[in-house]
């Protein structure tokens, strides 16, 4: 039996939302793709709780897993130079980005919006885009070593310098300054290597609030053999989204402290993709 060219896992858990006491299951505004046979991969989260939300993350999603198929092709029959597909992608998002604002002029999908992470993987090279305040992490886990391929566009609270940016984060994790659905809006891309031993983790802001990089790192590292290490990492993953360890810690450190952390903080929709090569 051929061997599938990634092993890839997707999860994806409802928030909740306060009903005066009461919290209650509301509608999933995240949208992810997976492609394990061409390599193409998207995770998306409807911004601001507006109606359009869901809407908004899921045509921006298929939109652009429709222009990452026709680049897929060109990069695998070596029709584009690494730099130019690249570009190219990083042209796509901007294109539909233009629909997805103009769609927001409609009085019924006022100020749709979502982030969007995306990323073609092709003979050991990760071709990515980013967009909003998702991130993406390579995690080596043979040197035990997890970096972050992404940078979440976040508007930060200022005057907080006794805060790490993860603190920040979590003081004002409401705002958004960069998403598609905007008229202008900043497309992040990058070309990484990736090797058998790696396992990428795309997630929506929703699993960052929850589960912070140290977790992640030791979710995938342990005695176990390469293939139960990724089985293992995503159990470990999905527990931490059901009960987070490190960041609630963090999170009752700073009310403690007396900052206002939101109530809702660790109740938004959770999106991760956990990739591994299958070969």
């Amino acid at each position: 039996m051929k061997q599938l060219p990634f092993r890839a896992y997707s999860y994806s858990k409802n928030g909740k939302q306060r009903k005066g006491d009461v919290l209650i299951n509301k509608r999933n505004e995240d949208y992810k793709k997976v492609d394990i046979y061409r390599g193409i991969f998207i995770t998306a989260d409807g911004v601001g709780g507006y109606k359009e939300g869901r809407t908004a993350s899921r045509h921006a999603t298929l939109l652009i897993y429709d222009d990452m198929k026709g680049i897929y092709t060109y990069i695998k029959e070596h029709r584009l130079e690494d730099k130019n597909a690249l570009d190219i992608l990083v042209e796509s998002v901007h294109d539909r980005n233009k629909y997805i604002y103009a769609w927001g002029k409609i009085p019924s999908a006022y100020r749709c919006g979502t982030t969007l992470d995306g990323m073609i993987i092709h003979s050991n090279k990760i071709f990515g885009v980013h967009v909003g305040d998702g991130t993406v992490y390579k995690i080596d886990t043979k040197r035990n070593i997890i970096t972050p391929l992404t940078t979440p566009d976040k508007g930060m609270l200022n005057g907080l310098d006794e805060l790490t940016s993860l603190e920040k984060d979590i003081v004002d994790s409401n705002i958004v300054s960069n998403y598609i659905g905007q008229e202008k809006i900043t497309v992040q891309s990058y070309l990484e290597s990736m090797s058998s031993s790696d396992v990428i983790i795309m997630a929506t802001d929703g699993f960052t609030k929850k589960v912070h990089s140290d977790e992640i790192l030791h979710a995938f590292n342990n005695d176990n053999t390469n293939k139960n290490c990724f089985d293992a990492g995503i159990k470990n993953l999905k527990e931490l989204c059901r009960k987070p360890k490190m960041m609630a810690v963090l999170v009752n450190g700073l009310r403690e402290k007396g900052y206002k952390v939101s109530s809702n903080i660790f109740y938004d929709d959770t999106t991760f993709i956990a990739i591994q090569k299958g070969d």
